[in-house]
Formats: structure tokens, C-alpha cells, sequence
């Protein structure tokens, strides 16, 4: 929680680093709170779109979230970026798995 509350200050400071956006949002994303980080990713994929970790932790956001169909999209682009993403490649599979049951 204080290193949230230290990077939401760092962002006050300087509201356009998207390096402290990031940081939020993985912040976020360990406190379990899927849904605020992912209103933080979405942006960072807006003005980042080549920053394929913004892709795995979407990806991962959606899979807490129980939306395995847009994890698996989201974890599809981290790949295509960066292929030798092993943790990408597993959740994606848990993913599919997921998304497959859930069908």
C-alpha cells in the first residue's frame, strides 16, 4: 500500500510519466484490485501500444476478473511482442483451459 500511495504522489508530480502509470497499475494488480489497474492499462496500451507488459498484465487482469476470452487476446499481443514470455505463455494456457470449461 506505501508504494502505491508513494507512486500516486510520484504521478502528481509529473502526470504524464507512463513509467509511474505502469507502476500503479502493477501495484494494483498485487493488491487485487483488477479493475482500477486495468482503467490504467487501458490507457498506457492507448499511448504505448508496442509496451507488450502492458499486454501481460492486462492479460492478467482480465484472467482475475474471470474475462478469459479477453485475457487470452491480451496475452496473445504480449507474445507477439515477446515471444520468449514464459510467464505469458503459461497463464495464456490457463486462459484457454479457463475459457474452453467456461464454453
Amino acid at each position: 500500500m506505501h508504494a502505491l500511495a508513494s507512486f500516486r504522489e510520484a504521478l502528481r508530480l509529473r502526470p504524464h510519466n507512463l513509467h509511474t502509470v505502469f507502476n500503479i497499475s502493477i501495484c494494483l494488480l498485487r493488491l487485487e484490485r483488477y479493475k482500477e489497474a486495468l482503467s490504467y492499462l487501458t490507457y498506457l496500451a492507448s499511448k504505448k501500444p508496442r509496451w507488450s507488459f502492458v499486454f501481460g498484465a492486462m492479460g492478467e487482469a482480465h484472467y482475475h476478473l474471470g474475462d478469459y476470452s479477453e485475457a487470452c487476446a491480451c496475452l496473445q499481443w504480449e507474445l507477439f511482442f515477446n515471444p520468449g514470455n514464459d510467464t505469458a505463455r503459461q497463464l495464456l494456457a490457463l486462459a484457454v483451459e479457463a475459457r474452453n470449461k467456461a464454453a
